[in-house]
């Protein structure tokens, strides 16, 4: 097709361009891949992440060496705080885009390489594809992107807000309302309350591993959500503590909705217009993960 012809096209009203990417599924974790200071990485779509965070493994030795360009950030975990660093990233592309010059963080990921046994370069957060619909089939294991989405109602989405950098919606959880937000990142669901210990005396221990490598041990116990209203209710397992971690409570976050969830649906997501639509998964595909 010539050239002009076709950049006429795509300029016209209503022209929707749009590119699907492949994913990976491993454990629950979304992986893609990325090219990072001019190597083909693979990276996780962690909806929970404040950016880019690139594994302290491969971005503090060699030619990647911090030098001037370093300072420590204090960052939170669900089971607390730990210490990061600030990294600049001359050039890199994901989804189809070229960043330069990109205000990275650097931590020790050394956690979701053992877990995965892969080599996982960094976690990417919505902030990096915060004008597109991102949709994510599970199912087909694909990322599809487009600037504009003509085929779905406006009226099926529901609307998001952040707490930070998290995504945050309104739900009830056993009747009680409750803001969670969802992370892509997190195996399980969360509730930062304080429990009872009458109600998790024989509920499972869990051992949670934050993004900093900390850990603590939750209680498994199964809960009521309501999301939007009641147009999703099912009950769904949460992980919940006894003596939870103070500073990591918030009044805008209650907890997290995580892979236990998150796995039931494919979801079209605009970061930046702050809506996110779940498409029921089919038990066929639920069964065979």
């Amino acid at each position: 097709m010539n050239k002009l012809l076709l950049i006429l096209i795509l300029l016209l009203p209503g022209a929707v361009r749009s590119e699907t990417y492949p994913i990976v599924l491993a454990k629950g974790f979304i992986l893609t891949e990325a090219r990072i200071e001019g190597k083909e990485v693979l990276l996780i779509l962690d909806t929970g992440a404040p950016g880019l965070v690139l594994n302290q493994k491969y971005y503090t030795s060699g030619e990647r060496k911090f030098g001037d360009q370093t300072s420590c950030v204090e960052c939170k975990g669900i089971n607390g705080s730990f210490t990061c660093q600030n990294y600049t990233v001359k050039e890199w592309s994901w989804l189809g885009t070229i960043h330069k010059r990109t205000s990275a963080l650097v931590s020790d990921l050394s956690f979701f390489e053992k877990y995965l046994n892969r080599e996982i370069h960094a976690l990417v957060g919505l902030s990096e594809i915060s004008d597109v619909y991102a949709t994510i089939d599970l199912d087909l294991q694909t990322i599809l992107v487009q600037k504009e989405i003509n085929d779905v109602a406006e009226g099926l989405f529901f609307r998001f807000r952040y707490v930070n950098h998290v995504p945050v919606l309104t739900c009830k959880v056993n009747g009680k309302k409750k803001s969670l937000g969802l992370d892509s990142g997190s195996e399980g669901n969360l509730l930062f309350d304080t429990y009872d210990q009458s109600l998790v005396t024989d509920a499972p221990e869990v051992l949670v591993v934050d993004a900093g490598n900390n850990t603590d041990i939750r209680h498994r116990i199964s809960m009521q959500l309501e999301v939007n209203d009641g147009d999703i209710s099912f009950p769904y397992d949460f992980l919940v503590q006894l003596n939870p971690v103070s500073e990591y409570s918030t009044t805008y976050m209650d907890g997290i909705l995580g892979q236990e969830f998150l796995r039931s649906y494919n979801l079209i997501i605009h970061p930046g217009k702050q809506k996110i639509l779940f498409q029921p998964r089919t038990e066929s595909h639920l069964v065979m993960e």
